[in-house]
């Protein structure tokens, strides 16, 4: 029972750092330049896993007084083979650039506004010029672009294990495909609806459909849990565990005390695993704390691994627990100000997809991390009781129709009701 606890264990972790953000800890350096000069430029990087294909790196570019210059985001979505990238200057209008790409014949870089190149020559005056992050082309990361007429952007300078990687890649195209050599690939426009795939509508709809489908999966867990122990109570006393009023133990053992594997019901509580000295040293358990319930698995008296914690008010944490701190999973808790959040946990902070609701009626619904709203969509509610609708892209908050704000909402997202 505790390797295949520890199994699920490391299961469900592995499951829940999949969709997690990974923030840079400090500013790196590099270079704008225009027709008339260059100079040093600060900026971060951070990179996102919207789903399983599709994957995003952000840059947030500042001047060395640290003001905001532009908002550069690169979409991958893996499975149809698209690189889009957004430039969002801080003044001015947003510069789109859409690149399709074969993955049996491109390599690691990419350049060039209409072709890509398999032989990337350090020689060549790029419009962009872009790689992957990793061997398994998921992040991409940008080297160099044009934006705005005439200004360069110089970031994430390619070093020698990126180009001995991008020669390698290349080499082995080469070897599959001798006919290669040197050839270029036209880049294919994207259509209106392959765009319409990155819009906030569909970004933000994708990670509620992903969040609400792993929380379903969650609770089926849970529920397992509590079947499996309805059946071992039934099979162990031959009634269910809310009629026995009495405490009673079947199972191994040892000088008159609980010992080994083995069930105990008491009060209406039920532990089900691994007991030594007539204590309860680990697994599944569905137990009263206080007005509350916990449900799912506990090792040496606190909450460890799968588990729901049911709050008597409505709120709940389903998820990983670590010695009884709630860590992964999702979660719906009432702040002493009267917030309601709903949505995931990550870290034990709020991170990825979430509803937050007001007191008055204010809610915003989308992308979070820890006390912050990254983007999506927002219905607020004024002292008057007017109520505006906006959405937050790019670190821009643009105000949007009823229509269009009810719509990025969602009709079942209300946070705060279950």
């Amino acid at each position: 029972m505790e390797r295949i606890a520890n199994n699920m264990k490391k299961i469900i972790y592995v499951f829940f750092l999949l969709p997690y953000f990974t923030h840079a800890q400090e500013f790196l350096t590099g270079k704008l330049s225009d027709e008339k000069q260059q100079g040093s430029i600060y900026y971060d990087r951070t990179q996102i896993n919207l789903t399983k294909q599709v994957f995003q790196t952000v840059y947030k570019v500042f001047d060395t007084d640290i003001n905001p210059i532009c908002t550069i985001t690169i979409t991958h979505d893996r499975h149809k083979q698209y690189l889009f990238v957004a430039t969002k200057p801080q003044a001015g209008a947003q510069e789109n650039l859409a690149v399709k790409y074969d993955r049996d014949k491109s390599g690691l870089v990419f350049c060039d506004i209409n072709n890509l190149d398999t032989v990337f020559t350090q020689l060549g005056r790029y419009s962009y010029l872009l790689s992957f992050a990793d061997s398994t082309l998921d992040y991409a990361i940008l080297h160099q672009l044009k934006f705005g007429g005439n200004k360069t952007l110089a970031l994430d300078p390619l070093n020698k294990v990126r180009l001995k990687k991008h020669v390698e890649q290349v080499a082995k195209l080469f070897r599959k495909y001798p006919a290669l050599a040197r050839q270029q690939t036209k880049a294919l426009p994207m259509s209106a609806e392959e765009r319409e795939d990155y819009s906030l509508q569909n970004v933000i709809t994708k990670m509620r459909s992903l969040a609400h489908k792993q929380e379903t999966q969650l609770r089926d867990s849970v529920a397992g849990f509590q079947q499996i122990l309805a059946q071992k109570v039934k099979a162990a006393f031959g009634t269910d565990a809310a009629s026995i009023t009495t405490k009673k133990f079947a199972g191994e053992k040892k000088n008159g005390r609980l010992y080994g594997q083995g069930i105990l019901v008491e009060e209406g509580n039920v532990y089900y695993g691994t007991f030594e000295k007539g204590i309860f040293l680990r697994g599944v358990v569905c137990k009263k704390e206080g007005v509350n319930t916990y449900c799912g698995y506990m090792v040496d008296g606190h909450y460890n691994g799968l588990g729901l914690l049911q709050l008597a008010n409505g709120n709940y944490q389903l998820g990983y627990f670590t010695d009884d701190k709630f860590i992964n999973g999702f979660t719906q808790a009432t702040e002493t100000n009267g917030d309601v959040y709903k949505g995931r946990m990550i870290g034990g902070i709020r991170k990825g997809y979430g509803e937050l609701m007001r007191a008055n009626g204010t809610i915003y619904v989308g992308d979070f991390s820890n006390v912050s709203f990254l983007r999506g969509f927002a219905k607020e509610v004024d002292p008057f009781g007017y109520v505006l609708y906006s959405k937050l892209e790019s670190g821009e908050k643009i105000g949007i129709t009823p229509q269009e704000g009810e719509m990025g909402i969602g009709k079942d997202a209300v946070a705060g009701k279950n």
